[in-house]
């Protein structure tokens, strides 16, 4: 009994020990599976199926393949593959599948499928005979063992198969006629539903039904096949009829067992039919009905004695469809050509009570003795449709609504940088004037509160970006040390303001590279939120800014930040709440320190682009460590160097200079002018586009300012008329709203350059250096 047990347990073993070699390999396949999906929001399920392939057993993960492949190929609004085309992916990207002991039968042609299945089947009947029997029947379990290795050796073909259905079935009848029918019923029906849970969704899984003994092919069994494996048995079946029938005239001494086996196929085709969940309906050459099945009653309210004998077209097929019924079945008798045979159709159908509801359709046609008949196997898809209508509602819902908020934002950062610019423009602008102490100590708060309320509106035009995945990183040369130089330049004055002295260090590692290819606006804008955060929660101590080189390679250089400080730390069960949108540590936080929530959940999903993350390191009242680690290309030799913010000197004046500024605000007009002027340039005000135009026209100017929404004509339009003169003046945009938004236009229309409103000084002054060289140094 023990080397029975062995050599049953050895079958079996083969398989789990080389499943688990391959577990790991198999989570690897279904997280390329899950990639593949065009649309993961709106398949988070079936995701997240895939992502639990490593917590299974590779015998329960073809099953889920087969939900993903159906997926991929039948219902993923990108339809990138077919089902052959997606395995052929897998053979090619995982070799070593072919070798895996479940997953290998994706790659076999038919007769393989059907004899790993079998084999798997014979299998565990085998065991479930040896671990209720043992040694009984003088080691003929142990023999039938050995000839299925055999059997399995053998190159695949309908021979070998047969051989395993007269393997199954003495298997069957020495255990019902030494231990019961009532055992041996339960070993062959579980043996089928352990070998269903893996393989039934395989395309040949309906082949199974050949090795079952017929008294167990019931309603169970074939509720387990899809409507395309009862249609594909139902063709194979009546191809065997039809072979049969051929053996009857030329063997006429096998007549009887001929007839006997014809019984058999046609008592399963009969319970095939009857026990199908899927209307099969059957119509001769004169498009009346033969065979009306129980489902068709259900679906569409005819008992087969209503149906059996009615034409077809006028029972169940909608009036505007019947005139093109008819002229194709008339085609088909004609030419014995059709383009809807043996595919899957959705069209619609008519119930006895007149209503028209959707059906999924295939058709076949079979050809007897000159005559044809034809199969109809449909479905009622009226709920799929209904699911369908509903998602795709809730899609284009989402998506106006996607929609309706971007336009919103984009709008409301328009109208509220305008009066911001008049806000921010004239606090520098009296600053400038060299104010008394007193009106300073009013000016200063309104500067920085303008300031923060520009950063808010910044921060919730980030927020809906990276919400939509619409954030694109650019690609630039730029100097990282004079960047972070900078950097601590600006924040030195907040490190001594009100009640606050702490000491701002930059610790900057001497062995990174001086120039760099990556975004240098957000790698400052994050290194901002860092730093001011570090700033406004630490009373006393010091922040530092460390960055430090990992190491490099010839194409890039793994380059650490890290900001440290002294501050007020944050309480371990607080630490993921801090990179939530508008969420701070403390209830009290927001009163006491300021702050919308907003920088750090956006600088943690920058770096996450950049393809790293942030990591924190706290202790209340002891001080937090914000840290992260970049992959920063070297600078390519083809791009220009992006230089850090530049410093407001004024070493350069404008005398001489005309400026044309189109703008309609007169706020902002007043800001430029007094400024532009302050410098020493001239300045012209046109209040349109078109004015801009005739004034070109008219006049020389070494520049214009450009506004890009005015009335009559607005700075697109402009700049396109005014390049048609062929005018090279630089000419350099002034815009509120979002710049990714308009920078497309920005160039297409001609454009040098663009400075956002509200701008600075600093800004305007820059950009008005940048094109109008000083002509002392050009003399």
């Amino acid at each position: 009994m023990r080397s029975i047990t062995r050599f049953v347990s050895r079958l079996l073993g083969i398989e789990r020990k080389a499943a688990a070699a391959t577990a790991h390999g198999l989570a690897q396949v279904f997280d390329f599976l899950a990639k593949e999906i065009s649309v993961p929001r709106q398949n988070e399920q079936l995701i997240a199926v895939a992502r639990r392939a490593g917590e299974k057993h590779a015998a329960a993960l073809l099953p889920d393949y087969f939900l993903l492949e159906r997926y991929l190929t039948n219902l993923d609004p990108e339809q990138k593959y077919t089902q052959q085309s997606l395995r052929e992916v897998l053979r090619q990207r995982f070799e070593w599948l072919t070798k895996d002991p479940y997953f290998s039968v994706l790659f076999l042609h038919d007769p393989g499928k059907k004899q790993q299945q079998a084999v798997y089947f014979i299998r565990r009947c085998l065991a479930k005979a040896t671990d209720n029997f043992g040694f009984s029947g003088g080691g003929l379990f142990e023999q039938m063992g050995k000839e299925l290795e055999l059997l399995e050796l053998e190159i695949a073909s309908e021979a070998v198969l047969k051989k395993m259905e007269v393997l199954s079935i003495q298997i069957y009848h020495y255990i019902v006629a030494n231990f019961g029918e009532a055992i041996g019923d339960r070993i062959f029906n579980q043996s089928y539903e352990e070998t269903a849970r893996i393989y039934k969704e395989l395309e040949v899984f309906h082949s199974l039904i050949s090795i079952l003994p017929q008294k167990l092919v019931g309603f169970a069994q074939l509720n387990q096949l899809t409507h395309v494996q009862v249609r594909q048995a139902l063709i194979e079946k009546v191809s065997e009829i039809k072979d049969l029938n051929n053996q009857l005239s030329q063997k006429m001494l096998e007549t009887e067992m001929a007839r006997s086996q014809a019984g058999q196929t046609g008592a399963m085709l009969e319970n095939v039919v009857a026990s199908s969940l899927d209307a099969i309906i059957s119509m001769n050459e004169m498009g009346i009905i033969t065979a009306w099945n129980m489902a068709a009653e259900t679906i569409f309210g005819y008992t087969q004695r209503e149906a059996i004998g009615q034409s077809m077209a006028g029972l169940i097929i909608p009036i505007r469809y019947r005139e093109q019924h008819e002229r194709g079945l008339r085609h088909f008798l004609e030419t014995h050509r059709s383009h809807i045979l043996n595919q899957r159709l959705e069209m619609e159908a008519q119930r006895s009570n007149g209503v028209i509801f959707p059906v999924e359709l295939t058709i076949t046609a079979i050809e007897h003795k000159g005559r044809y008949s034809f199969n109809g196997f449909l479905r009622d898809i009226s709920d799929r449709k209904q699911r369908e209508h509903e998602l795709q509602q809730t899609k284009e819902q989402a998506e106006k609504a996607a929609q309706a908020k971007t336009e919103f934002l984009s709008v409301m950062s328009h109208e509220i940088r305008t009066p911001l610019s008049a806000i921010i423009g004239f606090t520098h602008l009296l600053l400038s004037k060299s104010p008394r102490p007193d009106q300073k100590h009013f000016l200063d708060p309104i500067k920085k509160s303008g300031e923060d309320l520009l950063a808010i509106v910044n921060n919730i035009l980030d927020i809906n970006k990276l919400e939509a995945g619409a954030l694109e990183l650019e690609k630039e040369n730029f100097n990282l040390k004079e960047l972070l130089q900078d950097l601590c330049e600006t924040f030195l004055p907040a490190t001594t303001s009100g009640h606050k002295q702490i000491a701002l260090f930059l610790e900057y590692d001497v062995r990174l590279p001086l120039e760099v290819s990556g975004d240098q606006a957000r790698l400052s804008q994050l290194l901002r939120n860092l730093v001011s955060n570090a700033i406004k929660f630490t009373e006393k101590g010091w922040v530092k800014l460390i960055v430090t080189l990992v190491r490099e390679t010839a194409q890039y250089a793994e380059i650490a930040f890290a900001v440290k400080d002294t501050g007020i730390g944050i309480a371990e069960d607080k630490r993921e709440l801090v990179f939530n949108v508008f969420t701070q540590a403390q209830s009290d936080t927001t009163r006491k320190y300021g702050g919308t929530g907003l920088g750090l959940f956006i600088s943690r999903r920058i770096v996450q682009l950049m393809g790293g993350d942030i990591k924190l390191e706290t202790m209340l009242h002891q001080g937090s460590t914000f840290s992260f680690v970049l992959q920063m290309r070297h600078a390519t030799a083809s791009g220009s160097t992006m230089p850090a913010d530049e410093h407001y000197d004024k070493g350069q004046d404008f005398t001489g200079r005309h400026i044309l500024m189109a703008e309609d605000n007169s706020f902002n007009v007043m800001v430029a002018q007094e400024f532009i002027e302050s410098w020493g340039g001239e300045i012209t005000i046109a209040a349109n586009g078109q004015e801009a135009i005739e004034l070109c026209m008219h006049h020389e100017y070494d520049l214009i300012l450009m506004d890009l929404q005015m009335p009559v004509m607005d700075g697109f339009a402009s700049t396109r008329e005014i390049r048609k003169f062929n005018l090279q003046i630089p000419i350099i945009a002034l815009t509120a709203s979002p710049i990714d938004e308009v920078v497309g236009q920005v160039w297409g229309s001609g454009m040098n350059d663009y400075v956002s409103k509200p701008f600075v000084p600093e800004q305007l002054y820059n950009k008005l250096k940048q094109y109008l060289p000083d002509r002392s140094q050009t003399k």
